[in-house]
């Protein structure tokens, strides 16, 4: 099987792992409370409503159509507990709930700093906390219909203010889950982007994702229900979650326009645009008391369905033309993506659903593993290259016998240092050639001639090799050339002469160098040209070699 058929099942994998916990949360969402009961008392039974001076009595979960009346007023004579930290925790945001206690106000619903809409009322939890002398008086909530057909009344819990909070943290815990997985791959992302730049293997991708992921976290922590009960519903928390949300597209399209050759596309940029305008015009929009933010949350919904349409449409171009795996896992990512966008949108709109949040959650979840997975294989493919680039051209510009750096890496850097010669004063450059290299070659045999060199050439690289670039280039020439010395022309030498004594110690051919040194500035502070250098330090060379036969 080749690897880009496994690869497409790897992908299918995840993308049916995805519908099927889409599948089971929604199935399973309602009976959630069942996992989350200890510490509380459900009280479902014992409500009534009056009609026609009679007590009609009701079971909890309730759906009631009250034709005649715009209001619905539950009673409840359960015998309170006289403790003092006793809460009662209800739903009913969308009808804005007010809840008496033996005709005593202890709790109303207001929406006024930052109005919310249907669906996320529904999914509030109203905690009223009841006083100390509760017992034996009356419970009365009271709904508002609200241009509601009918009320649907789900539950009324009531228990100690610890064992509400962990019941309430408890149903929040996917949420937890979800938005501590962001955060996770956030800081992943954001290192391996680090690391890369270290590596001069910069993507920006990974700082898109990094970014993409930050600001989901934000809006999944503040668009929870669990958050917003724990600030007694702020309208601060309530601007940062429709701010995230409405830039939550931007890096992710930043993303895609930082693939391949996908920033040739101007469109992208128009969509880009097109969130910053969004955000600008919602904002001065509110402020100026034309309409709330969730009254135009639409228009946000709308534009995402548009930038997807967008992007999906030039990466399959895209993709059509070049075949680059990188787009691939793109648009695969983006078929997750929008799937558990349209499912999301789908069960807002339609049904009104107060969990569609956590289909688009665990969407974002699976788009962001995809590509950093994604990412993470190109990276990998980019080491290996850049490795084996490295590893070519230190074998092309090294001596295969000595060690030493070759020719070819002689001309590449003589060529660099001439264009800095104009910034060194300190340079110093050593012409080196083997005395006796033919005899012993004729006597020896050219085995014994190369352990010859390679014995020169370790005793050159101990002497120099930390303070200058050695270079063999030629058969018995070598040159090193220092671009900082501190060292006068004797002491070099001397430092050349004990490595040539330390591996002669062991050396049955008597390894002899000749050398020449010369120094970029002359006695009087005169800067040589380059050829004069060169001139310079061969002839003193010959000199040397001449005087050792």
């Amino acid at each position: 099987m080749s690897e880009s058929v496994k690869r497409k099942i790897e992908y299918g994998l995840i993308i049916c792992a995805f519908i099927l916990i889409c599948v089971v949360l929604v199935r399973n969402f309602h009976n959630f409370d069942s996992f989350t009961k200890t510490g509380l008392t459900d009280l479902d039974q014992g409500w009534y409503y009056m009609k026609d001076d009679k007590k009609v009595y009701v079971n909890l979960p309730v759906s009631l159509e009250m034709k005649n009346s715009e209001q619905l007023i539950l009673y409840n004579d359960y015998n309170l507990s006289d403790r003092d930290d006793l809460v009662l925790v209800t739903k009913g945001a969308q009808y804005d709930v007010q809840v008496y206690l033996d005709g005593e106000k202890l709790y109303a619903f207001e929406d006024s700093s930052f109005q919310k809409n249907e669906q996320m009322k529904r999914k509030l939890e109203c905690d009223v906390s009841l006083p100390k002398n509760a017992g034996g008086k009356t419970i009365s909530l009271i709904y508002n219909r609200n241009d509601h057909k009918t009320f649907e009344i789900e539950f009324v819990k009531i228990g100690s203010s610890d064992a509400v909070f962990l019941y309430q943290l408890n149903k929040a815990s996917i949420m937890f889950i979800i938005a501590r997985v962001m955060g996770i791959l956030a800081i992943i992302a954001f290192c391996i982007a680090i690391y890369l730049k270290y590596k001069k293997m910069a993507d920006r991708r990974f700082f898109d994702v990094a970014l993409f992921l930050v600001i989901s976290e934000i809006w999944c922590i503040t668009d929870s229900s669990f958050i917003q009960n724990m600030c007694k519903n702020s309208p601060e928390i309530g601007y940062v979650s429709f701010y995230a949300f409405m830039l939550l597209a931007v890096p992710m399209i930043h993303f895609v326009k930082n693939t391949g050759r996908m920033n040739r596309y101007g469109m992208i940029d128009v969509v880009i645009g097109a969130f910053y305008v969004n955000v600008i015009v919602q904002t001065l929009i509110s402020v100026a008391g034309m309409a709330q933010f969730t009254q135009m949350l639409w228009v946000t919904h709308v534009l995402l369905i548009f930038g997807i349409v967008i992007l999906v449409y030039y990466m399959f171009k895209e993709y059509k033309n070049k075949k680059e795996k990188s787009i691939l896992i793109i648009l695969i990512s983006f078929i997750a993506l929008a799937a558990s966008g349209i499912l999301a949108l789908f069960l807002y709109w339609a049904f009104e659903y107060s969990k569609y949040e956590i289909i688009f959650e665990i969407g974002i979840v699976c788009f962001v593993i995809i590509n950093i997975l994604g990412m993470l294989e190109t990276m990998v493919e980019g080491l290996i290259y850049k490795t084996e680039v490295k590893m070519y051209h230190k074998i092309a510009r090294e001596d295969r016998l000595t060690g030493l750096k070759n020719r070819r890496a002689y001309d590449e850097y003589m060529g660099d240092f001439e264009h800095m010669g104009s910034e060194l004063n300190d340079a110093t450059l050593i012409f080196m050639d083997l005395n006796r290299l033919k005899s012993v070659n004729d006597v020896y045999g050219h085995v014994a001639g190369d352990q010859f060199i390679i014995s020169a050439a370790k005793a050159i690289q101990k002497a120099f090799g930390d303070i200058g670039e050695c270079f063999r280039i030629g058969g018995d020439e070598f040159c090193t050339i220092i671009a900082d010395s501190k060292h006068s022309q004797s002491e070099l030498s001397k430092m050349l002469d004990k490595e040539i004594d330390a591996v002669n110690r062991n050396n049955p051919y008597n390894v002899s160098i000749a050398r020449g040194i010369s120094f970029y500035i002359d006695k009087n502070g005169n800067k040589k040209s380059v050829d004069q250098w060169f001139s310079d330090a061969d002839k003193k060379m010959y000199k040397d070699k001449k005087e050792s036969r």
